[in-house]
């Protein structure tokens, strides 16, 4: 995947990346390699199906809630198209609220109005063990604001974390006393 994608329509999914399975409990035996062959000539084409209608819609850049194989990471790569897997369901939420895009639940529904958008995304890494964290910057709504506080234990960021929280509030309630209903703070 490329450090930096500028100007990034994001398909934001909740599908797998896979085959569909059948709904009914089936049992296949798979005796012959002809039979072998069959099966994964099926699997290839519907991957490839499916890398089509994503391109199809302009997307460059892939979030997606579950993962995929290797066959599917293997055919996005070759049609340069980045990809991120096992994104977390409140993170994927945070994504599509930011982003303006719209979450898909099936391929069949993905169509260029629900891209996200936004002007540059970008892979970080940090630390001493390479940490890697993906930033999306210049987004369509930017009404939100990402404090990042790291340490190398847990007393180490308590302080500054148990700061921001305090310090937080304060700065919108003097900012606009409105926005402090919808003020929310996480914390470890």
């Amino acid at each position: 995947m490329p450090r930096v994608v500028h100007d990034a329509k994001i398909a934001i999914l909740t599908c797998p990346f896979e085959p569909p399975k059948p709904k009914t409990k089936h049992k296949l035996d798979i005796t012959s390699v002809e039979e072998f062959k069959k099966l994964q000539t099926y699997e290839k084409n519907k991957f490839e199906e499916m890398v089509k209608q994503i391109k199809d819609t302009g997307a460059n850049l892939v979030i997606c809630q579950w993962g995929f194989d290797d066959e599917a990471n293997h055919l996005l790569l070759q049609n340069k198209l980045p990809a991120v897997r096992w994104v977390g369901g409140p993170e994927i939420e945070l994504i599509a609220i930011a982003t303006n895009g719209r979450i898909v639940p099936r391929f069949e529904d993905l169509t260029s109005e629900k891209l996200g958008r936004a002007g540059l995304v970008r892979e970080l890494s940090f630390g001493t063990t390479r940490d890697r964290m993906l930033v999306i910057e210049e987004c369509a709504n930017t009404r939100a604001v990402t404090v990042f506080v790291r340490g190398s234990n847990k007393m180490v960021y308590s302080h500054p974390l148990r700061t921001t929280s305090h310090f937080i509030p304060t700065a919108v309630a003097r900012i606009s006393p409105r926005l402090i209903n919808n003020l929310c703070i996480f914390a470890e």
